[in-house]
């Protein structure tokens, strides 16, 4: 099955899947979100891989709605018994993660790289 590469870069690597968000997910976009989301499961459970990267690359900033699309990724992550990271994210979205407490869901770095790392060695 080939990722879907709509609303996020999608990558496959030897421990996790990456998906870099092309853009902020406005309220335009949701139901869009939804069906990549779908599709996106479809992927990973094909892949057999368990970890997810979601790297922000490509999005200088993200806002309310596609934090929801990230809160419905991490629930789909954590029921096949994987994790989740973030990484590249900027100073704004990190604040945003703390003041929302999410930042206790899911770890952040600041490179791909070691969000991978992080994955092997947990």
């Amino acid at each position: 099955m080939t990722p879907p590469q709509d609303l996020f870069v999608v990558e496959e690597t030897p421990s996790a899947i990456v998906a870099a968000p092309l853009r902020d997910v406005g309220p335009e976009r949701m139901a869009a979100a939804g069906d990549w989301l779908d599709r996106f499961t479809r992927f990973l459970e094909q892949s057999g891989k368990r970890h997810v990267v979601v790297d922000f690359r490509h999005a200088p900033y993200f806002g309310s709605n596609l934090l929801s699309v990230l809160l419905r990724l991490w629930h789909r992550v954590r029921e096949l018994g994987g994790k989740m990271v973030l990484c590249n994210l900027q100073a704004a979205d990190l604040r945003m993660l703390e003041a929302t407490h999410l930042q206790a869901l899911w770890s952040t770095t600041a490179t791909l790289t070691e969000a991978l790392d992080r994955l092997e060695n947990d």
